[in-house]
């Protein structure tokens, strides 16, 4: 268990707990407020549109041959994420 029983705060050290809550608020407040901030948008940007008629590709399942392409695709020696199973294990099965 981590405990913090002082801080210290322009060189005058404070130990009461609502102080020291009250200070690390007020630093925290400070830098990252969002008054502070420019916040980006993406307002002004003119994005690509699909075709009503092309969004449908989007959707279907993919095939056999379009999953098999893909494995054959990646390095033999490559595995997932999530898998010690590389590529070259997974194309001989």
């Amino acid at each position: 268990m981590k405990v913090i029983f002082s801080i210290s705060v322009d060189g005058k050290v404070i130990s009461k707990l609502a102080d020291e809550k009250h200070e690390v608020i007020r630093f925290h407040k400070g830098p990252y407020s969002l008054e502070k901030w420019c916040r980006p948008s993406c307002s002004k940007l003119n994005f690509q549109k699909l075709f009503p008629s092309s969004t449908i590709s989007l959707e279907v399942p993919f095939t056999l041959d379009e999953v098999k392409a893909a494995i054959w695709d990646c390095d033999d020696n490559k595995a997932s994420q999530f898998d010690v199973v590389n590529f070259f294990f997974i194309k001989k099965a």
